[in-house]
């Protein structure tokens, strides 16, 4: 299976402030280790439409998001990780997704691959964001939280992926909303974590913005202690 890597328009500008964390708070960073060869065989920057590759892999790919919820489409790796960093799309399984949303909506493939990609790049932004978040409170308190925090909920942390396809799912994006039914159906097959996203929405989809503040304060402020080394550490946060 060969990935891409696709960045936002503004990659620029967030590769160099991640560059400048990186120099400048080092201690909170890991060594910049070699990415999986599955995400090195092929990174391309174009979409790559192929709906005759889609029906060859609709079967796998609707398998591997009631194993592995979206993240059998695209993978966000860390920043704090490596300079490799980004969004990562399995092109087979990104086809197999769309031909799989085309087929059950009737769509034409290549208005379903599109809106396919959004809804994924909408999931995966969340994890940059909830490593954004970390990072600052990284930086404030001088001590690492991410990398413990990715280590203490292996394989995944439930809450941050059922809020990953919350964000997704209540995009106010055209394209979200053309998809949302089937989007919504394949939340509900995922693994436990990834079908959890009805606690995060309220009636008509809207986003309750209370829940996001709780999960930043439960895994980044008020566990510090939990993933620091410091143990005497004392912080108290207000939040508006």
């Amino acid at each position: 299976m060969s990935a891409r890597k696709l960045f936002f328009d503004f990659s620029s500008s967030l590769s160099r402030i991640v560059e400048e964390l990186r120099r400048e708070y080092e201690e909170l960073f890991e060594k910049d280790i070699d990415i999986s060869p599955v995400l090195r065989r092929e990174i391309a920057h174009e979409p790559q439409v192929e709906e005759a590759l889609g029906a060859d892999f609709a079967d796998e790919t609707e398998s591997g998001i009631r194993e592995y919820g979206f993240e059998a489409v695209a993978v966000y790796v860390p920043f704090h990780f490596t300079t490799d960093w980004g969004i990562y799309f399995f092109k087979e399984r990104l086809n197999g997704f769309s031909y799989i949303v085309s087929r059950r909506l009737n769509l034409p493939f290549e208005d379903a691959f599109a809106c396919c990609e959004r809804a994924i790049m909408e999931h995966e932004s969340f994890h940059f964001q909830a490593e954004y978040c970390g990072t600052i409170a990284e930086t404030i308190l001088r001590r690492r939280l991410y990398v413990p925090y990715r280590e203490h909920f292996k394989p995944y942390n439930e809450d941050e992926e059922a809020i990953a396809n919350a964000t997704m799912l209540t995009s106010r994006s055209p394209r979200i909303r053309r998809i949302r039914q089937e989007l919504q159906s394949l939340c509900s097959v995922s693994p436990p974590g990834y079908r959890d996203y009805p606690k995060y929405l309220r009636v008509e989809l809207l986003w309750i913005m209370e829940k996001l503040k709780d999960f930043y304060l439960k895994h980044f402020w008020e566990n510090m202690k939990l993933y620091s080394s410091r143990r005497d550490l004392k912080c108290q946060v207000v939040i508006g």
